[in-house]
């Protein structure tokens, strides 16, 4: 099935991107997301050896061959890692136990480096894909208060969905908010 999916996701970057540079900067990113995806699914851990060097590899594609500057790429870790880091905190003071793992926002600052200032889009946006499984989960009763939730495969399916349809999503936005 991962291979499966792999394949597909791979297909889905390429009919947007064609045979490109960003073709290849987000196939990477894609062979980072989906092991991490199903790790964390069976695990709940999101593994320092898959992000830390898919950080390594955003950078050095940002200062080799995207058309992304290093320093967008350093400023999207920060906002990706920084982002998840404070949802963390406030959940931390909020319930008073851990509510964002540390492998959470490592994947978060990978997807900065990959995205960007743009990770804060598919970060809200794997928010937005979790609530229906939460609500869903507690509705069952699968979930209760305190229950844990692996946040991995939401953010790497937000993280796709940019990449394959950001720009339709951001034009579709624009001609809702019309005019100001």
């Amino acid at each position: 099935m991962i291979e499966v999916l792999t394949g597909l996701t791979l297909v889905l970057v390429w009919l947007h991107y064609g045979l490109t540079v960003a073709f290849l900067q987000y196939s990477l990113l894609v062979l980072f997301l989906l092991p991490i995806s199903f790790i964390d699914m069976n695990t709940k851990l999101i593994l320092n050896v898959l992000t830390v060097p898919g950080i390594g590899v955003g950078f050095l594609l940002a200062f080799t061959v995207r058309n992304i500057s290093p320093g967008q790429a350093a400023t999207g870790l920060l906002l990706g890692g920084g982002f998840l880091w404070f949802v963390g905190w406030i959940g931390q003071l909020l319930f008073k136990k851990e509510s964002m793992g540390g492998g959470d926002i490592k994947l978060g600052a990978m997807i900065g480096v990959f995205l960007g200032p743009e990770v804060v889009v598919a970060l809200f946006l794997a928010f937005f894909l979790a609530l229906p499984v939460i609500l869903v989960g507690f509705g069952t009763r699968r979930l209760r208060m305190g229950s844990t939730l692996p946040f991995g495969p939401f953010i790497s399916l937000a993280t796709i969905v940019i990449v394959c349809f950001g720009d339709v999503i951001y034009t579709q936005y624009m001609k809702l908010l019309g005019p100001f």
